[in-house]
């Protein structure tokens, strides 16, 4: 029996003003790429999407930590918003720092939906090291699906194509659910846990080594 809430799998990283700008299309967008996935895998895919009033503070910072510690993938939404989001900007490093501890470099899946100066121009770029860092990653570029409606069957093949890069990337040499669930487990301090028998760090070992193989 499936579970009536099941646990995120993907945090939807975005700017509130912008989705309710464009009448909640970022919401719709998140609702789709949900059902897409699981149209090509067979499984549940839901995508956390934070739409409650974050305050700044601790409560903020453990909130957002707990979140993205409970997920795999980061789908960041690409505005010029985005790189003035405080709370994007540190959802961001967080997932980035995830990659890195998993020897990964498939975990976070950009959406480019409004045109970024930061992110198109190499002087503005080398002033932002974040945008610099998406600048070399692969990205769904949505620009010129913004304003088009759902029916239009180029939305449906972008969706597709996406949905197919997340199940792709969940096959590819997967973490096993127990490597997983200690790159999640973090203290209040942010910092990770105790790793019992060293392994997460014999596992991501090895996934570098055989990396370093092929």
């Amino acid at each position: 029996m499936e579970s009536s809430n099941p646990e995120p799998i993907a945090f939807l990283s975005y700017v509130q003003s912008d989705d309710e700008h464009d009448n909640r299309r970022l919401t719709e967008f998140r609702e789709r790429l949900s059902a897409e996935v699981k149209m090509q895998t067979g499984e549940e895919f839901p995508i956390f999407q934070d739409r409650s009033e974050i305050h700044w503070g601790q409560n903020w910072s453990e909130r957002i930590e707990k979140s993205i510690d409970s997920t795999t993938f980061l789908i960041p939404i690409i505005t010029p918003s985005f790189f003035r989001s405080e709370a994007c900007r540190r959802e961001l490093e967080l997932f980035l720092e995830r990659e890195d501890e998993a020897g990964r470099g498939d975990l976070i899946l950009a959406v480019y939906y409004v045109d970024s100066p930061v992110l198109n121009d190499e002087a503005k770029r080398e002033n932002d090291p974040l945008a610099a860092t998406l600048s070399t990653r692969q990205y769904a570029d949505w620009r010129d699906l913004r304003f088009e409606p759902p029916t239009n069957p180029e939305v449906g093949h972008r969706l597709a194509k996406l949905a197919i890069e997340i199940r792709d990337a969940l096959e590819r040499r997967g973490l096993p659910p127990r490597v997983r669930a200690l790159l999640g487990t973090r203290g209040r301090s942010g910092a990770r846990r105790s790793d019992p028998g060293g392994l997460l760090r014999r596992f991501t070992h090895a996934e570098r080594r055989s990396q370093t193989e092929k």
